[in-house]
């Protein structure tokens, strides 16, 4: 559109009534998110160097299928489009909804609140959150180094969701079982002073569990502060590690206690359950997701729905 023609049409808003008025910006938002859309998907198009497929490097422009770009491979012989491989395929109206879903992620609403504002059912909201949820997994830390600090957080056992529980009586509104039992997950977080951080879930808190998640991840002339545990020791001797423990009751385990803490693994630890209260409650079988969802907000910072896209589909 033309400067002039533009500058007509800024003269008319004033003449549009209030329903008009949201209908236009219905329309713009509608655009707007599209257009954003369209963007991370050209990115990954012209970011395509191989069939997702087969890995093979030699493919062929397919026509078309609506506004998207197909391919083909030479070898396998398979299409593709710029979906493909990535989080968000298959799914329906992505131009209509993605990125007004992308800003719900971005604003840690619930899945009820999600779905009222993109107009859809309770289960694609849910759906479509962890499709978004399946990325953060890849940033986990891989390497750890400085001083890094290694604490277990439990979180309690939840079948939220589920409509049989098999090996237990289900627990009324969260209180422990009738045997007086109330089991918890355990969840290992590593973390150094660059806020790089690595979690993972597990079913126990042992030596066996324990060790495989620090397995060539923490550098060699590194610093691992841990609490009393009496797990950590032989791990980091086994590592190659200098270990240096702050049990509970330590002198100046908060103040004046120097550089070895956990202290900032606790802070992040409390923020952390602060975070997920608004969930009021998230399902075991989940709880890995919304730890790469928490990594993601406090690492990544993304401000924008095209950021929350290009992180899916582009990394």
């Amino acid at each position: 559109m033309e400067r002039l023609e533009f500058g007509k049409l800024l003269l008319i808003l004033p003449e549009l009534n209030r329903f008009q008025l949201r209908a236009l910006v219905k329309r713009v938002n509608g655009d707007l998110e599209k257009d954003d859309v369209n963007y991370v998907a050209e990115k990954r198009c012209d970011s395509l160097s191989a069939c997702p497929h087969c890995d093979y490097k030699a493919f062929v422009r397919w026509g078309h299928s609506g506004e998207q770009q197909r391919f083909k491979c030479k070898q396998c012989h398979r299409t593709f489009n710029e979906f493909t491989a990535t989080p968000f395929a298959r799914l329906k109206h992505r131009g209509k909804r993605l990125a007004r879903y992308a800003q719900c992620m971005m604003e840690g609403l619930s899945l009820r609140q999600s779905a009222e504002r993109c107009d859809m059912n309770l289960a694609t909201s849910f759906h479509w959150r962890h499709r978004f949820l399946r990325q953060p997994e890849c940033h986990r830390a891989s390497t750890l180094g400085g001083i890094v600090e290694a604490d277990e957080a439990f979180f309690r056992e939840s079948f939220k969701g589920k409509r049989n529980i098999t090996h237990r009586q289900p627990r009324k509104h969260g209180r422990p079982g009738r045997d007086g039992a109330n089991p918890l997950i355990p969840v290992l977080l590593l973390l150094d002073r660059y806020e790089r951080e690595a979690d993972f879930v597990l079913s126990t808190n042992s030596l066996d569990e324990i060790t495989p998640c620090f397995s060539g991840r923490i550098k060699t002339d590194s610093v691992l502060c841990t609490d009393g545990s009496s797990l950590y020791p032989s791990i980091a001797e086994g590592e190659g590690l200098h270990h240096r423990p702050v049990p509970i009751g330590t002198p100046g385990r908060t103040k004046g206690g120097g550089a070895f803490h956990i202290q900032t693994l606790n802070n992040y630890i409390s923020r952390l359950r602060s975070w997920l209260q608004r969930f009021r409650g998230v399902g075991t079988e989940y709880l890995s997701n919304y730890l790469g969802w928490w990594r993601i907000v406090t690492q990544r910072k993304l401000e924008t729905s095209r950021a929350w896209l290009e992180e899916g589909m582009l990394t």
